[in-house]
């Protein structure tokens, strides 16, 4: 069955809603209930539960992720099957896909992608030292958080480095527009593959195109066999021939002309981090014979570029090595220098870019999303904002009914209108359960959280125990709105009544039958035609089996049964007395 919001996965993950979704699986935000953590869970899709190759490359995946650990991969947390779905739990990225951030900049100042490019080598770095190739890096497999950090994910295809990896075994799989010549031509997949993929990763960035493109997949595999990439730089100006060189040099043909390693490429983007201006993507032999093709009058420049480019490589071996307390002050000055100069271009072409392209603001349509979604994306963009509640039989709680500004409508992010979200305190209704023979106190209390006023009325009853609910009124199965009252009535059990001990013989009728109710007795009287209860006595108490209890006598009668009260007028008590006959004394 297909995963609903409010869906709980082995009783412990409630999914929460849809996020994303791929050629194989469907990501939800869902809530980890044994901790509150939001995490994301990755579903294989329904229809593909039972074909065998899909549930390979998932379960390829979860193994390929759980073995990893670093900052910039996403973490896997756990697996399992439930609702007939196979799942993986992974740590919850709180951001927006790399390819999201291309489509909505156009492209990505250098300056700001470069860090993005550093982390991701370093994850792949870390994979690749694990045995894993991720075998499918593109933009849309990069995370990006509210930090900036770049995240790696979606090992749905990766294999052991290890592996003879040919086009029999699967390893053509991958996005055309970005996986390698060996991999178009179904030969071995090595570590290089995704130095490759990442070249053209960071070609589009920088750019906002992809080097190569066609009308079918066939077409543009064959230009990733045979056709060169114009340079980054030739199509964007601003673009550094060094990086442009870099970048090129990931995306070499053959393998043995790329980067020897993710650690090379890193130390490479570190240099040139430090000295934009510098020398980088080429090797030395090719730097030595570019001389030949040229006029004898380039040879000097050339030379110098050599030089400098020895130089770089000089002052990053000696970083590696950290041979002398000298060498590590300068590694640690560099990179504070690093920090600086990324914190600073970060900054100023974020504010560029903020000011240049999102002056003005598009209201989205909030109606049924999250509150804490619609209000992070009203403070990602500095519009105020306040909140109501209504209740609603419609909107579940915690979602938006409507909003006061229209979606699509164009606003100032410095606007001083203010967007007020009405959002769903849920429905005004409940529906009360029965609580026969439930705890009294817990009773009241969880119809207190309903938001209904609660009254307790106690009643005797010998077949309910002390403490116990006998009924609600209303009964169980109504519906009622929040607000209205609701008496839970609770027994008091049973007890004896020591009638005896009252003394209520002579007593009048009325105030006798007053006092036996206050006990919790049933009482019935009985009296003589003719007579009003005002102008009666108690004569007599009988319980319900007749047995009677007469003046100074005993009867013990339970609470709640019954009792009935003789009456008789005074006269009963009090018989007119005769003058005794004078004796007769024979006088």
């Amino acid at each position: 069955m297909p995963i609903q919001n409010g869906s709980v996965l082995n009783k412990r993950y409630r999914i929460m809603r849809l996020v994303g979704s791929g050629g194989m699986a469907q990501v939800y935000l869902a809530e980890d209930l044994m901790n509150g953590r939001m995490v994301a869970i990755k579903a294989l899709k329904t229809e593909l539960n039972d074909d065998e190759e899909f549930v390979r490359r998932f379960d390829a995946e979860a193994r390929a992720a759980s073995a990893l650990s670093h900052e910039n991969i996403v973490k896997v947390l756990g697996v399992g099957v439930d609702l007939g779905v196979r799942y993986m739990v992974q740590e919850f990225v709180d951001g927006v896909s790399l390819k999201s951030l291309i489509q909505h900049y156009k492209r990505i100042d250098w300056r700001v992608a470069v860090p993005i490019f550093v982390q991701i080598a370093m994850a792949l770095r870390s994979a690749h030292a694990g045995g894993v190739i991720h075998r499918d890096i593109k933009p849309h497999n990069i995370l990006i958080d509210r930090e900036k950090k770049a995240m790696v994910t979606d090992f749905g295809i990766a294999r052991a480095g290890s592996s003879a990896t040919n086009g029999q075994s699967g390893s053509t799989l991958g996005s055309v527009h970005y996986f390698s010549p060996e991999q178009a031509r179904g030969s071995i997949v090595g570590e290089k593959a995704d130095l490759y993929s990442l070249g053209i990763l960071m070609y589009e960035t920088l750019t906002g195109r992809l080097p190569f493109d066609g009308d079918t997949a066939v077409a543009i595999a064959i230009k990733h066999l045979s056709t060169a990439a114009q340079a980054p730089c030739e199509i964007e100006a601003t673009i550094p021939k060094g990086l442009s060189d870099i970048v090129l040099k990931c995306m070499q043909k053959s393998p043995d002309d790329r980067y020897a390693s993710a650690e090379d490429l890193i130390n490479e983007l570190d240099a040139f981090m430090i000295n934009p201006q510098g020398v980088y993507g080429v090797g030395l032999d090719q730097m030595r014979q570019e001389p030949s093709v040229e006029s004898p009058v380039a040879l000097p420049i050339v030379e110098k570029k050599v030089l400098d480019y020895e130089d770089v490589l000089s002052r990053r071996k000696r970083r590696r090595f950290k041979d002398s307390g000298i060498t590590i002050a300068i590694v640690l000055l560099s990179f504070a220098l690093l920090f600086a100069v990324c914190v600073y271009f970060y900054r100023y072409i974020h504010d560029s870019i903020e000011q240049s392209e999102a002056t003005v603001y598009v209201m989205p349509d909030f109606k049924n999303q999250l509150l804490e979604d619609a209000i992070a994306e009203l403070e990602e963009n500095k519009i105020e904002h306040s909140v109501r509640e209504e209740y609603s039989e419609e909107v579940e709680a915690g979602y938006i009914i409507r909003q006061s500004i229209p979606a699509k409508e164009k606003m100032g992010k410095r606007s001083l209108s203010r967007q007020e979200l009405v959002v769903s305190k849920g429905s005004e209704f409940v529906a009360i359960e029965d609580f026969t023979g439930q705890d009294g106190e817990e009773t009241m209390r969880i119809l207190r959280e309903l938001g209904l006023k609660v009254t307790r009325v106690r009643e005797v009853n010998a077949n309910v125990a002390e403490g116990l609910v006998i009924a609600t009124d209303p009964l169980g199965g109504s519906t009622l709105k929040i607000g209205d009252e609701i008496k839970v009535i609770v027994s008091s059990g049973t007890r004896d009544v020591h009638v005896s001990e009252m003394q209520l013989f002579g007593n009048q009728l009325a105030e006798a039958v007053k006092k036996l109710e206050s006990e919790s007795l049933n009482v019935t009287i009985s009296v003589p035609e003719g007579y009003d209860e005002s102008q009666l006595y108690v004569s007599s108490i009988k319980d319900i089996t007749g047995n009677e209890l007469l003046w100074n006598g005993q009867l013990v009668i339970q609470t709640g049964d019954a009792v009935t009260v003789v009456g008789q007028p005074w006269s009963y008590f009090h018989p007119p007395t005769t003058d005794a006959p004078e004796e007769d004394n024979g006088q």
